[in-house]
């Protein structure tokens, strides 16, 4: 697990990106699908919570993480996120971590299981929130992190 020490409780998230197969038959050649992942950045940073932060119960991440596909031509795609960690560290649970497309109003705790996170027919970028959660009692000061994996399934 990768984290980088800020001061006081900055919390900080690397972001691994992984490039996946496509489950569907592609003719029983050896040639990997099509369909590339570009990523803004491979840190997600959180700013120092305060107490405004504290008492909100929550911190967002200081900017979104942009996913760009490429190279997919017209066909179907589907992006999935997960994490293979069982926690931030320190003690914090890994779904204190929560991710939303950009738009979604929706936030989701980032788990071992995949979830899908944007599907499309077309290259596109796909943005992506996270905010940690926050708890007064029980978070102890540190650095947290842990790796998100990213991965692309082109039909």
């Amino acid at each position: 697990m990768a984290t980088r020490a800020v001061g006081g409780l900055s919390r900080v998230l690397l972001a691994c990106m992984a490039l996946g197969a496509a489950p569907a038959d592609h003719g029983g050649d050896d040639k990997p699908p099509p369909g590339r992942l570009h990523v803004s950045s491979n840190v997600v940073g959180f700013p120092v919570p305060g107490l405004a932060a504290l008492t909100a119960g929550y911190i967002d991440a200081t900017q979104p993480l942009r996913v760009r596909v490429s190279g997919v031509g017209n066909q179907a795609w589907e992006m999935y996120l997960h994490s293979l960690d069982v926690d931030l560290g320190n003690g914090k649970p890994l779904d204190h971590l929560l991710w939303r497309e950009v738009g979604s109003s929706a936030w989701k705790p980032v788990g071992n299981a995949s979830s899908l996170l944007a599907q499309g027919q077309r290259p596109e970028d796909v943005n992506v929130e996270f905010r940690m959660l926050l708890n007064w009692y029980t978070d102890r000061p540190g650095t947290y992190g842990g790796d998100v994996i990213i991965e692309l399934y082109v039909q």
